[in-house]
């Protein structure tokens, strides 16, 4: 009797040994998971790299073949329903900014006019008659901005919201870049490029019946300073 209780005894004992046994080994899995999971996000925290934006607009070589503080020349014609095309013989450097408009309209040849900025003032002059008047205005040591084919370049160079194409002008079909209105330009504008990459035309539509060509001859840097003294003009301030 005594006998048959131990050997009891010894069963019960094992029977808990191996209970023991098996519960350790189920846990080591469960703790092998946590430190997998605790390593994890060290990994993915890193940054990803980001590719260059795409779609650079021509017109960043063209501002940059620009340089207003050496001098820039410019010579286009603006093409207006009511009054023909006049001719813009644009000289600026620094703060001077000199830019005669002669009517191209047959009847209209004695009827130049300059527009003339110097040390901020403001200068209306008529060439045939030698007079003109000024007025006071805000100071820039860039008058090339109050240009409005300059401008344009200026506001639109660092866009990428454009739409290239082809635009068709007088016959001639060019590669172009058309940027929407926003909220620093009030009217679609668009710039059609030559074969290489020079700016030919540019055309601010404020809308679809009503747009301004302006039609570009030439960009380079031959100033001709001497047409900065304007002494010989009589001028009325106002």
């Amino acid at each position: 009797m005594k006998q048959s209780i131990l050997t009891l005894l010894l069963a019960l004992l094992l029977a808990l040994g191996l209970a023991a046994c098996g519960g350790g080994t189920a846990e080591e899995p469960a703790e092998a998971e946590e430190s997998t999971e605790t390593t994890e996000p060290a990994e993915s925290e890193e940054p990803e790299e980001t590719e260059p934006a795409e779609g650079t607009s021509k017109l960043v070589a063209v501002y940059d073949s620009m340089d207003p503080e050496a001098g820039v020349h410019m010579v286009y014609d603006v093409y207006l329903e009511s009054m023909g095309t006049t001719r813009y013989d644009v000289h600026t450097k620094g703060g001077t900014y000199y830019a005669r408009q002669s009517m191209q309209k047959e009847g209209y040849e004695d009827y130049d006019s300059v527009k003339f900025i110097q040390d901020g003032v403001f200068y209306t002059l008529h060439v045939k008659d030698q007079d003109g008047i000024s007025m006071k205005g805000p100071s820039t040591d860039k008058a090339i901005i109050t240009d409005s084919v300059y401008s344009g370049i200026q506001l639109c160079k660092d866009r990428t919201d454009f739409t290239a194409g082809q635009t068709e002008v007088d016959g001639a079909t060019y590669d172009s870049e058309t940027f929407p209105v926003s909220a620093a330009s009030p009217m679609e504008q668009t710039f059609c490029f030559d074969g290489d990459g020079n700016l030919a035309v540019y055309i601010a539509a404020a809308s679809e019946q009503y747009s301004t060509p302006e039609v570009i001859l030439s960009i380079d840097d031959q100033v001709d300073e001497s047409l900065f003294d304007i002494s010989g003009y009589t001028i009325e301030e106002q």
